[in-house]
Protein backbone atom coordinates (compact mmCIF):
# COMPACT_ATOMS: atom_id res chain seq x y z
CA UNK A 1 0.00 0.00 0.00
CA UNK A 2 1.78 3.28 -1.24
CA UNK A 3 1.97 6.19 1.59
CA UNK A 4 -0.76 8.01 0.32
CA UNK A 5 -3.23 6.11 0.82
CA UNK A 6 -2.19 5.08 4.72
CA UNK A 7 -2.43 8.75 4.85
CA UNK A 8 -5.99 8.71 3.48
CA UNK A 9 -7.32 5.90 5.86
CA UNK A 10 -5.59 7.32 8.97
CA UNK A 11 -7.17 10.53 8.11
CA UNK A 12 -10.75 9.01 7.56
CA UNK A 13 -9.96 6.69 10.58
CA UNK A 14 -9.30 10.26 12.68
CA UNK A 15 -12.33 11.35 10.74
CA UNK A 16 -14.60 8.69 12.18
CA UNK A 17 -15.85 8.09 8.24
CA UNK A 18 -13.30 4.94 7.76
CA UNK A 19 -15.13 2.23 9.07
CA UNK A 20 -18.79 3.55 6.86
CA UNK A 21 -16.47 3.44 3.59
CA UNK A 22 -15.48 0.01 3.80
CA UNK A 23 -18.95 -1.07 4.29
CA UNK A 24 -20.21 0.70 1.81
CA UNK A 25 -17.43 -0.86 -0.44
CA UNK A 26 -17.73 -4.42 0.62
CA UNK A 27 -21.25 -4.31 0.04
CA UNK A 28 -21.13 -2.92 -3.21
CA UNK A 29 -17.90 -4.52 -4.93
CA UNK A 30 -17.25 -7.45 -2.82
CA UNK A 31 -18.92 -10.31 -4.89
CA UNK A 32 -16.57 -8.90 -8.19
CA UNK A 33 -13.80 -8.91 -5.64
CA UNK A 34 -14.18 -12.13 -4.33
CA UNK A 35 -14.27 -13.68 -8.17
CA UNK A 36 -11.62 -11.71 -8.95
CA UNK A 37 -9.11 -12.88 -6.21
CA UNK A 38 -9.93 -16.69 -7.41
CA UNK A 39 -9.34 -15.82 -10.82
CA UNK A 40 -6.21 -14.26 -10.07
CA UNK A 41 -5.38 -17.48 -7.67
CA UNK A 42 -6.13 -19.92 -10.70
CA UNK A 43 -3.82 -17.71 -12.77
CA UNK A 44 -0.91 -18.01 -9.93
CA UNK A 45 -1.29 -21.47 -9.86
CA UNK A 46 0.07 -23.79 -12.35
CA UNK A 47 -1.99 -27.19 -11.00
CA UNK A 48 -5.14 -25.29 -11.25
CA UNK A 49 -4.34 -23.87 -14.48
CA UNK A 50 -3.86 -26.94 -16.06
CA UNK A 51 -6.65 -28.41 -15.16
CA UNK A 52 -8.10 -26.19 -16.86
CA UNK A 53 -6.75 -26.30 -20.35
CA UNK A 54 -6.86 -30.22 -20.11
CA UNK A 55 -10.52 -29.85 -19.99
CA UNK A 56 -10.86 -27.56 -23.01
CA UNK A 57 -7.71 -28.80 -24.67
CA UNK A 58 -9.24 -31.83 -26.54
CA UNK A 59 -12.14 -29.87 -27.90
CA UNK A 60 -9.69 -26.83 -29.09
CA UNK A 61 -7.43 -29.44 -30.42
CA UNK A 62 -10.78 -31.04 -33.04
CA UNK A 63 -12.17 -27.37 -33.61
CA UNK A 64 -8.87 -26.26 -34.73
CA UNK A 65 -7.94 -29.57 -37.23
CA UNK A 66 -11.30 -29.04 -38.37
CA UNK A 67 -10.94 -25.50 -39.36
CA UNK A 68 -6.96 -25.79 -40.37
CA UNK A 69 -3.97 -27.72 -40.49
CA UNK A 70 -1.91 -24.68 -38.62
CA UNK A 71 -2.37 -27.20 -35.38
CA UNK A 72 -0.62 -29.76 -37.08
CA UNK A 73 2.20 -27.62 -38.71
CA UNK A 74 3.19 -26.06 -35.72
CA UNK A 75 2.93 -29.89 -33.61
CA UNK A 76 4.87 -31.62 -36.40
CA UNK A 77 8.46 -30.23 -35.57
CA UNK A 78 7.91 -31.13 -32.25
CA UNK A 79 6.58 -34.25 -32.88
CA UNK A 80 10.09 -35.17 -35.45
CA UNK A 81 12.60 -33.55 -32.40
CA UNK A 82 10.78 -35.74 -30.10
CA UNK A 83 11.19 -39.12 -31.79
CA UNK A 84 14.37 -37.96 -32.89
CA UNK A 85 15.84 -37.53 -29.27
CA UNK A 86 13.77 -40.49 -28.43
CA UNK A 87 15.72 -42.66 -30.97
CA UNK A 88 19.33 -41.59 -29.87
CA UNK A 89 18.63 -42.01 -26.69
CA UNK A 90 17.22 -45.64 -26.76
CA UNK A 91 15.92 -47.10 -30.08
CA UNK A 92 14.73 -50.12 -28.31
CA UNK A 93 12.14 -48.28 -27.28
CA UNK A 94 10.87 -47.44 -30.81
CA UNK A 95 12.00 -50.98 -32.10
CA UNK A 96 9.91 -52.30 -28.96
CA UNK A 97 6.86 -50.75 -29.67
CA UNK A 98 6.95 -51.25 -33.22
CA UNK A 99 7.82 -55.23 -33.01
CA UNK A 100 4.52 -56.82 -33.35
CA UNK A 101 3.42 -54.84 -36.03
CA UNK A 102 6.56 -54.01 -38.16
CA UNK A 103 7.37 -57.58 -38.73
CA UNK A 104 4.09 -59.22 -40.07
CA UNK A 105 4.08 -56.10 -42.20
CA UNK A 106 7.13 -57.30 -43.83
CA UNK A 107 6.34 -60.89 -44.27
CA UNK A 108 3.20 -59.93 -46.04
CA UNK A 109 4.52 -57.61 -48.69
CA UNK A 110 7.33 -60.39 -48.85
CA UNK A 111 4.87 -63.09 -49.37
CA UNK A 112 2.80 -61.34 -51.81
CA UNK A 113 5.99 -61.16 -54.05
CA UNK A 114 7.52 -65.07 -53.56
CA UNK A 115 5.64 -68.21 -54.37
CA UNK A 116 5.33 -70.10 -51.23
CA UNK A 117 6.21 -74.29 -51.17
CA UNK A 118 3.55 -75.82 -49.93
CA UNK A 119 4.57 -79.91 -49.12
CA UNK A 120 3.16 -82.50 -47.35
CA UNK A 121 4.23 -85.85 -45.86
CA UNK A 122 3.57 -88.97 -47.03
CA UNK A 123 1.71 -91.55 -45.09
CA UNK A 124 3.74 -95.00 -44.70
CA UNK A 125 0.66 -97.35 -45.95
CA UNK A 126 1.68 -94.88 -49.79
CA UNK A 127 4.85 -96.94 -49.91
CA UNK A 128 4.06 -100.34 -48.69
CA UNK A 129 2.89 -101.60 -52.41
CA UNK A 130 5.91 -99.80 -54.47
CA UNK A 131 9.02 -101.80 -55.99
CA UNK A 132 10.95 -98.73 -53.52
CA UNK A 133 8.47 -99.41 -50.39
CA UNK A 134 9.41 -103.42 -50.88
CA UNK A 135 13.09 -102.79 -50.83
CA UNK A 136 12.46 -100.56 -47.31
CA UNK A 137 10.61 -103.53 -45.86
CA UNK A 138 13.61 -106.08 -46.73
CA UNK A 139 16.13 -103.08 -44.94
CA UNK A 140 14.00 -102.98 -42.07
CA UNK A 141 13.64 -106.60 -41.56
CA UNK A 142 17.49 -106.74 -42.30
CA UNK A 143 18.43 -103.69 -39.29
CA UNK A 144 15.50 -104.61 -36.90
CA UNK A 145 14.40 -101.00 -37.41
CA UNK A 146 10.58 -100.71 -37.55
CA UNK A 147 9.30 -100.03 -41.09
CA UNK A 148 8.26 -96.21 -40.33
CA UNK A 149 11.75 -95.23 -39.13
CA UNK A 150 13.53 -96.75 -42.40
CA UNK A 151 10.73 -95.14 -44.57
CA UNK A 152 11.29 -91.55 -42.49
CA UNK A 153 15.04 -92.03 -42.92
CA UNK A 154 15.28 -92.31 -46.73
CA UNK A 155 11.83 -89.66 -47.35
CA UNK A 156 12.99 -86.95 -44.67
CA UNK A 157 13.61 -84.06 -45.96
CA UNK A 158 13.37 -81.91 -42.02
CA UNK A 159 11.78 -82.46 -38.90
CA UNK A 160 11.31 -79.63 -36.20
CA UNK A 161 11.71 -81.56 -33.36
CA UNK A 162 11.93 -79.18 -29.85
CA UNK A 163 10.47 -75.65 -29.69
CA UNK A 164 11.46 -73.58 -26.57
CA UNK A 165 10.29 -70.46 -25.16
CA UNK A 166 13.15 -68.46 -23.24
CA UNK A 167 13.12 -65.31 -21.44
CA UNK A 168 16.07 -63.28 -22.52
CA UNK A 169 16.35 -61.14 -19.39
CA UNK A 170 16.63 -64.06 -17.03
CA UNK A 171 17.85 -67.03 -19.16
CA UNK A 172 14.46 -69.17 -18.00
CA UNK A 173 12.60 -71.88 -19.78
CA UNK A 174 8.86 -70.56 -20.06
CA UNK A 175 7.53 -73.36 -22.12
CA UNK A 176 8.80 -76.52 -24.06
CA UNK A 177 7.26 -78.48 -26.61
CA UNK A 178 8.98 -81.50 -28.49
CA UNK A 179 8.09 -83.73 -30.83
CA UNK A 180 6.16 -87.13 -30.40
CA UNK A 181 8.86 -89.44 -32.00
CA UNK A 182 11.70 -87.41 -30.10
CA UNK A 183 13.45 -88.53 -26.78
CA UNK A 184 14.62 -85.49 -25.29
CA UNK A 185 16.95 -84.49 -21.92
CA UNK A 186 15.87 -81.75 -19.34
CA UNK A 187 14.74 -78.98 -21.43
CA UNK A 188 15.51 -76.72 -18.51
CA UNK A 189 19.37 -77.67 -18.95
CA UNK A 190 18.56 -77.13 -22.90
CA UNK A 191 17.49 -73.52 -22.20
CA UNK A 192 20.76 -73.01 -20.00
CA UNK A 193 23.16 -74.20 -22.20
CA UNK A 194 21.30 -72.44 -24.96
CA UNK A 195 21.61 -68.98 -22.74
CA UNK A 196 25.43 -69.75 -21.88
CA UNK A 197 25.59 -70.09 -25.78
CA UNK A 198 24.30 -67.06 -26.35
CA UNK A 199 26.38 -65.14 -24.04
CA UNK A 200 29.58 -66.83 -24.96
CA UNK A 201 28.87 -65.85 -28.43
CA UNK A 202 28.31 -62.09 -27.49
CA UNK A 203 31.17 -61.75 -25.11
CA UNK A 204 33.33 -63.32 -27.46
CA UNK A 205 32.90 -61.54 -30.84
CA UNK A 206 31.63 -58.14 -28.94
CA UNK A 207 28.42 -58.09 -30.89
CA UNK A 208 26.67 -54.77 -30.41
CA UNK A 209 23.21 -53.80 -27.87
CA UNK A 210 20.56 -55.86 -29.54
CA UNK A 211 22.97 -58.83 -31.74
CA UNK A 212 21.78 -62.26 -31.41
CA UNK A 213 22.95 -65.40 -32.16
CA UNK A 214 20.12 -66.59 -35.37
CA UNK A 215 21.57 -70.17 -36.00
CA UNK A 216 24.30 -72.96 -35.41
CA UNK A 217 24.54 -76.38 -36.63
CA UNK A 218 25.49 -79.67 -34.71
CA UNK A 219 25.92 -82.25 -36.54
CA UNK A 220 22.59 -83.45 -38.66
CA UNK A 221 20.35 -80.80 -36.05
CA UNK A 222 19.94 -76.69 -36.69
CA UNK A 223 19.28 -74.65 -33.86
CA UNK A 224 17.43 -71.52 -35.40
CA UNK A 225 16.79 -68.67 -32.66
CA UNK A 226 14.22 -65.70 -33.83
CA UNK A 227 14.65 -63.35 -30.74
CA UNK A 228 12.13 -60.61 -29.41
CA UNK A 229 12.15 -57.91 -26.78
CA UNK A 230 11.19 -59.90 -23.77
CA UNK A 231 11.89 -63.65 -25.06
CA UNK A 232 13.33 -65.72 -27.68
CA UNK A 233 11.91 -68.99 -29.55
CA UNK A 234 14.58 -71.84 -30.21
CA UNK A 235 13.64 -74.20 -32.87
CA UNK A 236 15.73 -77.57 -33.48
CA UNK A 237 15.70 -78.98 -36.54
CA UNK A 238 16.64 -82.15 -38.15
CA UNK A 239 17.41 -81.80 -41.89
CA UNK A 240 17.52 -79.03 -43.99
CA UNK A 241 14.61 -76.44 -43.62
CA UNK A 242 12.78 -73.71 -45.96
CA UNK A 243 13.08 -70.23 -44.80
CA UNK A 244 9.04 -70.73 -44.90
CA UNK A 245 9.74 -71.97 -41.16
CA UNK A 246 11.72 -69.33 -40.16
CA UNK A 247 9.01 -67.07 -41.11
CA UNK A 248 6.66 -69.27 -39.12
CA UNK A 249 8.53 -69.12 -36.18
CA UNK A 250 8.64 -65.45 -36.61
CA UNK A 251 4.74 -64.81 -37.06
CA UNK A 252 5.11 -66.98 -33.41
CA UNK A 253 7.09 -64.98 -31.29
CA UNK A 254 5.72 -61.93 -32.55
CA UNK A 255 2.19 -63.16 -31.64
CA UNK A 256 3.51 -64.06 -28.37
CA UNK A 257 4.57 -60.85 -27.74
CA UNK A 258 1.27 -59.04 -28.43
CA UNK A 259 -0.19 -61.89 -26.08
CA UNK A 260 1.75 -61.77 -23.10
CA UNK A 261 3.58 -58.33 -23.02
CA UNK A 262 2.98 -57.55 -19.73
CA UNK A 263 3.27 -61.12 -18.33
CA UNK A 264 6.68 -61.18 -19.96
CA UNK A 265 8.00 -57.64 -18.76
CA UNK A 266 6.59 -58.59 -15.47
CA UNK A 267 7.79 -62.28 -14.88
CA UNK A 268 9.51 -63.17 -12.06
CA UNK A 269 10.01 -67.00 -12.21
CA UNK A 270 6.21 -68.54 -12.38
CA UNK A 271 6.28 -69.94 -16.03
CA UNK A 272 3.03 -71.18 -15.58
CA UNK A 273 1.31 -68.12 -16.85
CA UNK A 274 2.66 -68.50 -20.40
CA UNK A 275 1.20 -72.30 -20.84
CA UNK A 276 -1.21 -70.98 -22.99
CA UNK A 277 1.64 -70.05 -25.50
CA UNK A 278 1.99 -74.14 -26.21
CA UNK A 279 -0.25 -74.24 -28.75
CA UNK A 280 1.47 -71.72 -31.06
CA UNK A 281 5.05 -73.60 -30.34
CA UNK A 282 3.29 -76.84 -31.41
CA UNK A 283 2.01 -75.03 -34.59
CA UNK A 284 5.89 -75.12 -35.22
CA UNK A 285 6.86 -79.08 -34.87
CA UNK A 286 6.69 -79.18 -38.67
CA UNK A 287 7.94 -82.51 -40.51
CA UNK A 288 8.90 -82.50 -44.26
CA UNK A 289 9.25 -85.59 -46.67
CA UNK A 290 9.65 -86.41 -49.85
CA UNK A 291 6.69 -87.00 -51.49
CA UNK A 292 6.48 -90.66 -53.54
CA UNK A 293 3.94 -91.97 -55.18
CA UNK A 294 3.20 -95.28 -57.27
CA UNK A 295 2.26 -94.76 -60.57
CA UNK A 296 -0.17 -96.42 -61.75
CA UNK A 297 -0.66 -98.81 -64.97
CA UNK A 298 -2.76 -96.55 -66.10
CA UNK A 299 -1.23 -93.35 -66.03
CA UNK A 300 1.90 -95.28 -68.12
CA UNK A 301 -1.03 -95.85 -70.60
CA UNK A 302 -2.37 -92.28 -70.77
CA UNK A 303 1.33 -91.02 -71.10
CA UNK A 304 2.38 -93.78 -73.82
CA UNK A 305 -0.63 -93.22 -75.57
CA UNK A 306 -0.12 -88.99 -75.27
CA UNK A 307 3.56 -89.53 -76.33
CA UNK A 308 2.35 -91.83 -79.15
CA UNK A 309 -0.59 -89.24 -80.32
CA UNK A 310 2.58 -86.68 -79.85
CA UNK A 311 4.49 -88.67 -82.50
CA UNK A 312 1.83 -89.14 -84.67
CA UNK A 313 0.74 -85.43 -84.72
CA UNK A 314 4.80 -84.81 -85.29
CA UNK A 315 5.26 -86.68 -87.98
CA UNK A 316 2.19 -85.63 -89.98
CA UNK A 317 3.10 -82.34 -89.30
CA UNK A 318 6.52 -82.62 -90.21
CA UNK A 319 5.51 -84.78 -93.60
CA UNK A 320 3.48 -81.20 -94.44
CA UNK A 321 5.55 -78.93 -93.55
CA UNK A 322 7.91 -80.89 -96.08
CA UNK A 323 5.16 -81.40 -98.76
CA UNK A 324 4.56 -77.58 -98.58
CA UNK A 325 8.06 -76.36 -98.87
CA UNK A 326 8.53 -78.93 -102.01
CA UNK A 327 5.49 -77.25 -103.41
CA UNK A 328 6.54 -74.04 -102.86
CA UNK A 329 10.02 -75.06 -104.37
CA UNK A 330 8.52 -76.45 -107.30
CA UNK A 331 6.23 -73.01 -107.97
CA UNK A 332 9.29 -71.56 -107.72
CA UNK A 333 11.55 -73.55 -110.68
CA UNK A 334 8.73 -74.04 -112.94
CA UNK A 335 9.24 -71.81 -115.85
CA UNK A 336 6.24 -69.43 -116.39
CA UNK A 337 5.61 -69.37 -112.79
CA UNK A 338 5.96 -66.31 -110.75
CA UNK A 339 5.88 -66.98 -106.37
CA UNK A 340 4.00 -63.83 -105.71
CA UNK A 341 2.64 -64.86 -102.08
CA UNK A 342 2.58 -68.16 -99.97
CA UNK A 343 1.14 -67.89 -95.72
CA UNK A 344 -0.55 -70.32 -93.52
CA UNK A 345 -3.37 -68.86 -91.88
CA UNK A 346 -5.96 -70.75 -89.83
CA UNK A 347 -4.83 -74.27 -91.10
CA UNK A 348 -4.96 -73.33 -94.32
CA UNK A 349 -2.49 -72.28 -96.89
CA UNK A 350 -2.38 -69.22 -99.00
CA UNK A 351 -0.61 -69.02 -102.53
CA UNK A 352 -0.51 -66.69 -105.60
CA UNK A 353 1.22 -65.50 -108.07
CA UNK A 354 1.14 -64.83 -112.02
CA UNK A 355 0.92 -68.13 -114.29
CA UNK A 356 1.92 -68.31 -118.15
CA UNK A 357 -1.02 -70.30 -119.75
CA UNK A 358 1.88 -72.32 -121.67
CA UNK A 359 3.47 -73.60 -118.66
CA UNK A 360 2.39 -76.65 -116.77
CA UNK A 361 -0.98 -75.61 -114.02
CA UNK A 362 0.43 -75.17 -110.39
CA UNK A 363 -2.73 -77.58 -109.76
CA UNK A 364 0.02 -80.54 -111.44
CA UNK A 365 2.94 -79.78 -109.11
CA UNK A 366 0.36 -79.34 -106.14
CA UNK A 367 -1.04 -82.95 -106.94
CA UNK A 368 2.63 -83.85 -107.10
CA UNK A 369 4.05 -82.61 -104.17
CA UNK A 370 1.27 -84.48 -101.77
CA UNK A 371 -0.37 -81.56 -100.49
CA UNK A 372 -3.94 -81.75 -99.74
CA UNK A 373 -5.77 -79.66 -102.38
CA UNK A 374 -8.64 -78.98 -100.13
CA UNK A 375 -6.29 -77.23 -97.77
CA UNK A 376 -4.79 -75.11 -100.82
CA UNK A 377 -6.33 -71.73 -101.75
CA UNK A 378 -4.34 -70.66 -104.61
CA UNK A 379 -4.99 -67.33 -106.92
CA UNK A 380 -3.40 -66.77 -109.99
CA UNK A 381 -3.75 -64.36 -112.53
CA UNK A 382 -2.48 -64.99 -116.46
CA UNK A 383 0.71 -63.32 -117.73
CA UNK A 384 2.82 -64.29 -120.79
CA UNK A 385 6.06 -64.90 -119.63
CA UNK A 386 9.58 -64.28 -121.57
CA UNK A 387 10.49 -67.62 -121.43
CA UNK A 388 12.39 -68.52 -124.56
CA UNK A 389 10.21 -71.76 -125.26
CA UNK A 390 6.99 -69.94 -124.64
CA UNK A 391 7.62 -67.05 -126.82
CA UNK A 392 8.60 -69.10 -129.95
CA UNK A 393 5.69 -71.41 -129.40
CA UNK A 394 3.19 -68.50 -128.85
CA UNK A 395 4.88 -67.04 -132.30
CA UNK A 396 4.22 -70.33 -134.00
CA UNK A 397 0.62 -70.03 -133.11
CA UNK A 398 0.44 -66.40 -134.40
CA UNK A 399 2.48 -66.19 -137.54
CA UNK A 400 1.55 -70.02 -138.76
CA UNK A 401 4.85 -70.66 -140.34
CA UNK A 402 5.08 -73.00 -143.76
CA UNK A 403 6.82 -76.16 -143.23
CA UNK A 404 9.64 -75.06 -144.98
CA UNK A 405 9.93 -71.93 -142.14
CA UNK A 406 12.29 -72.47 -139.47
CA UNK A 407 11.60 -70.48 -136.14
CA UNK A 408 14.13 -69.80 -133.28
CA UNK A 409 14.40 -66.89 -130.36
CA UNK A 410 17.04 -65.89 -128.43
CA UNK A 411 18.05 -62.87 -126.39
CA UNK A 412 14.65 -61.05 -127.31
CA UNK A 413 15.23 -61.40 -130.98
CA UNK A 414 13.09 -63.97 -133.58
CA UNK A 415 15.20 -65.64 -135.97
CA UNK A 416 13.21 -66.85 -139.33
CA UNK A 417 14.65 -68.93 -141.92
CA UNK A 418 13.82 -71.22 -144.91
CA UNK A 419 11.99 -70.59 -148.04
CA UNK A 420 8.30 -68.90 -147.42
CA UNK A 421 6.08 -66.85 -150.23
CA UNK A 422 6.56 -63.28 -150.13
CA UNK A 423 2.74 -62.45 -148.88
CA UNK A 424 3.66 -64.81 -145.56
CA UNK A 425 6.96 -62.70 -145.16
CA UNK A 426 5.58 -59.34 -145.56
CA UNK A 427 2.54 -60.55 -142.66
CA UNK A 428 5.38 -61.87 -140.34
CA UNK A 429 7.12 -58.82 -140.86
CA UNK A 430 4.08 -56.60 -140.12
CA UNK A 431 2.77 -59.20 -136.97
CA UNK A 432 6.04 -60.85 -135.16
CA UNK A 433 7.00 -57.47 -133.07
CA UNK A 434 3.29 -58.16 -131.57
CA UNK A 435 4.52 -61.57 -130.27
CA UNK A 436 4.74 -61.25 -126.46
CA UNK A 437 8.83 -61.21 -125.53
CA UNK A 438 9.60 -60.67 -129.09
CA UNK A 439 11.91 -57.65 -129.30
CA UNK A 440 13.77 -58.05 -132.51
CA UNK A 441 13.29 -59.95 -135.50
CA UNK A 442 15.52 -61.21 -137.93
CA UNK A 443 14.24 -62.19 -141.66
CA UNK A 444 17.97 -62.05 -143.66
CA UNK A 445 18.24 -65.68 -143.56
CA UNK A 446 14.45 -65.96 -144.83
CA UNK A 447 14.45 -66.43 -148.52
CA UNK A 448 11.22 -65.52 -150.55
CA UNK A 449 9.84 -68.46 -152.52
CA UNK A 450 8.65 -66.06 -155.30
CA UNK A 451 12.06 -64.23 -155.33
CA UNK A 452 13.53 -67.10 -155.77
CA UNK A 453 11.36 -68.74 -158.56
CA UNK A 454 11.85 -65.46 -160.04
CA UNK A 455 15.43 -65.57 -159.89
CA UNK A 456 15.82 -68.84 -161.30
CA UNK A 457 13.18 -68.04 -164.25
CA UNK A 458 15.28 -64.81 -164.58
CA UNK A 459 18.12 -66.69 -164.99
CA UNK A 460 16.71 -69.08 -167.15
CA UNK A 461 15.20 -66.39 -169.69
CA UNK A 462 18.44 -64.45 -170.02
CA UNK A 463 20.20 -67.66 -170.45
CA UNK A 464 18.49 -68.15 -174.01
CA UNK A 465 19.57 -67.21 -177.35
CA UNK A 466 17.20 -66.90 -180.41
CA UNK A 467 19.45 -66.91 -183.55
CA UNK A 468 18.64 -65.48 -187.10
CA UNK A 469 19.50 -66.06 -190.83
CA UNK A 470 22.30 -64.06 -191.93
CA UNK A 471 22.16 -60.23 -192.99
CA UNK A 472 18.43 -60.47 -191.75
CA UNK A 473 16.19 -60.58 -189.05
CA UNK A 474 14.42 -63.58 -190.10
CA UNK A 475 14.54 -66.14 -187.81
CA UNK A 476 16.15 -69.32 -188.70
CA UNK A 477 14.25 -72.81 -189.02
CA UNK A 478 13.09 -74.48 -185.82
CA UNK A 479 13.12 -71.08 -183.33
CA UNK A 480 9.40 -70.65 -183.66
CA UNK A 481 9.23 -73.31 -180.37
CA UNK A 482 11.88 -71.44 -178.54
CA UNK A 483 9.81 -67.78 -179.03
CA UNK A 484 6.37 -69.46 -177.94
CA UNK A 485 8.44 -70.89 -174.87
CA UNK A 486 9.95 -68.01 -174.35
CA UNK A 487 6.84 -65.96 -174.37
CA UNK A 488 4.84 -68.32 -171.43
CA UNK A 489 8.22 -67.83 -169.35
CA UNK A 490 7.77 -63.92 -169.68
CA UNK A 491 3.74 -64.38 -168.73
CA UNK A 492 4.40 -66.42 -165.62
CA UNK A 493 7.85 -63.69 -164.98
CA UNK A 494 4.99 -61.22 -165.21
CA UNK A 495 2.63 -63.24 -163.07
CA UNK A 496 5.68 -64.17 -160.39
CA UNK A 497 6.57 -60.12 -160.10
CA UNK A 498 3.32 -58.87 -159.66
CA UNK A 499 2.66 -61.16 -156.46
CA UNK A 500 5.78 -59.96 -155.22
CA UNK A 501 4.95 -56.95 -155.79
CA UNK A 502 7.81 -56.38 -158.15
CA UNK A 503 7.67 -54.57 -161.62
CA UNK A 504 9.83 -56.49 -164.48
CA UNK A 505 11.18 -54.71 -167.20
CA UNK A 506 12.62 -56.89 -170.33
CA UNK A 507 15.38 -55.58 -172.43
CA UNK A 508 15.94 -56.91 -175.87
CA UNK A 509 19.36 -56.74 -177.34
CA UNK A 510 20.40 -57.28 -181.27
CA UNK A 511 23.77 -58.87 -182.41
CA UNK A 512 25.33 -59.64 -185.74
CA UNK A 513 28.60 -61.02 -186.66
CA UNK A 514 31.91 -59.04 -187.92
CA UNK A 515 31.12 -59.94 -191.70
CA UNK A 516 29.47 -56.23 -192.32
CA UNK A 517 29.98 -52.80 -191.86
CA UNK A 518 29.89 -51.49 -188.56
CA UNK A 519 26.86 -49.16 -189.36
CA UNK A 520 25.20 -52.40 -191.27
CA UNK A 521 25.51 -54.71 -188.22
CA UNK A 522 24.31 -52.04 -186.14
CA UNK A 523 20.97 -51.53 -188.65
CA UNK A 524 20.71 -55.30 -188.80
CA UNK A 525 21.18 -56.00 -184.61
CA UNK A 526 18.15 -53.45 -184.25
CA UNK A 527 15.87 -55.02 -186.37
CA UNK A 528 16.67 -58.07 -184.83
CA UNK A 529 15.73 -56.82 -181.67
CA UNK A 530 12.67 -55.51 -182.53
CA UNK A 531 11.54 -58.83 -184.36
CA UNK A 532 11.90 -60.44 -181.14
CA UNK A 533 10.28 -57.91 -179.25
CA UNK A 534 7.17 -58.63 -181.91
CA UNK A 535 7.12 -61.70 -181.45
CA UNK A 536 7.68 -62.16 -177.81
CA UNK A 537 4.38 -59.70 -177.05
CA UNK A 538 2.00 -61.56 -179.42
CA UNK A 539 3.19 -64.43 -177.52
CA UNK A 540 3.35 -63.61 -173.90
CA UNK A 541 0.28 -62.87 -172.94
CA UNK A 542 0.81 -60.14 -170.41
CA UNK A 543 1.84 -56.59 -170.35
CA UNK A 544 5.43 -56.42 -169.78
CA UNK A 545 7.95 -53.48 -170.11
CA UNK A 546 10.26 -54.42 -173.46
CA UNK A 547 13.22 -52.37 -174.69
CA UNK A 548 15.19 -52.83 -177.89
CA UNK A 549 18.59 -51.85 -178.27
CA UNK A 550 21.05 -53.29 -181.40
CA UNK A 551 24.20 -53.96 -180.05
CA UNK A 552 26.00 -55.05 -183.60
CA UNK A 553 29.12 -57.09 -183.55
CA UNK A 554 30.05 -55.34 -180.27
CA UNK A 555 29.57 -58.35 -177.76
CA UNK A 556 30.31 -61.55 -179.66
CA UNK A 557 29.12 -64.66 -177.66
CA UNK A 558 32.07 -66.89 -179.70
CA UNK A 559 34.90 -65.06 -180.91
CA UNK A 560 35.93 -66.09 -184.30
CA UNK A 561 36.09 -66.04 -187.83
CA UNK A 562 34.71 -69.44 -188.30
CA UNK A 563 31.01 -70.32 -189.64
CA UNK A 564 30.09 -71.61 -186.76
CA UNK A 565 30.59 -68.84 -184.45
CA UNK A 566 29.70 -66.71 -187.06
CA UNK A 567 26.41 -68.38 -186.69
CA UNK A 568 26.14 -68.16 -182.96
CA UNK A 569 26.86 -64.47 -183.27
CA UNK A 570 24.04 -63.82 -185.22
CA UNK A 571 21.44 -63.83 -182.59
CA UNK A 572 19.25 -61.91 -180.05
CA UNK A 573 19.52 -61.84 -176.17
CA UNK A 574 17.12 -60.65 -172.82
CA UNK A 575 17.87 -59.27 -169.73
CA UNK A 576 15.40 -58.72 -167.20
CA UNK A 577 15.44 -55.95 -164.54
CA UNK A 578 13.41 -56.72 -161.01
CA UNK A 579 12.32 -53.25 -159.04
CA UNK A 580 9.63 -52.59 -155.91
CA UNK A 581 6.20 -51.80 -157.43
CA UNK A 582 4.42 -48.57 -156.22
CA UNK A 583 4.16 -48.56 -152.18
CA UNK A 584 6.53 -51.71 -151.57
CA UNK A 585 9.63 -51.27 -149.37
CA UNK A 586 12.86 -51.22 -151.34
CA UNK A 587 14.89 -53.48 -148.94
CA UNK A 588 13.73 -56.65 -150.15
CA UNK A 589 14.34 -60.44 -147.92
Amino acid sequence: MSETSARRELKGTADGSGDSLAELRSLLLGPEQSRLGRLQERLDDPGLLAQDVSRVLPLAVGLSSAESHRLQAALLPVVQESIHISVRKDPHILANALFPILGPAIRTAVARALSAMVQSLHSVLEQGLSLQGLKWRVEAIRTGRPFAEVVLLHTLIYRVEQVLLIHCRTGLLLQHVLHPAVISRDPDVVAGMLTAIQDFVRDSFNLQSGQTLESFEAGDLRVWVESGPEAALVAIIRGIPPQDLRRKLQESIESIHRELAKDLQEFAGDASVFQVASFQLEACLETQTIRRRTTPYGFWLLLGAGLLALFLWSFFSIRETRRWTDYIGRLKQEPGIVLVAAEKQRGKYFVSGLHDPLARHPSELLKESGVSADRVVSRWEPYPSGVPAFVLERAKAMLAPPETVNLSFANGTLHLSGVAPHGWITEARRFARWVPGVVRVELETLDDLERRQLDALKQRLEGETVRFQPGSSQLLPGQARLIENLGQELARLARLASESGLNARVDIFGHTDDSGSEQLNAQVSDQRAAALKRLLESSAGAPLAMTTQGLGSSQPVRVGTSSQDRAWNRRASLRISLSPGAGQETRLP
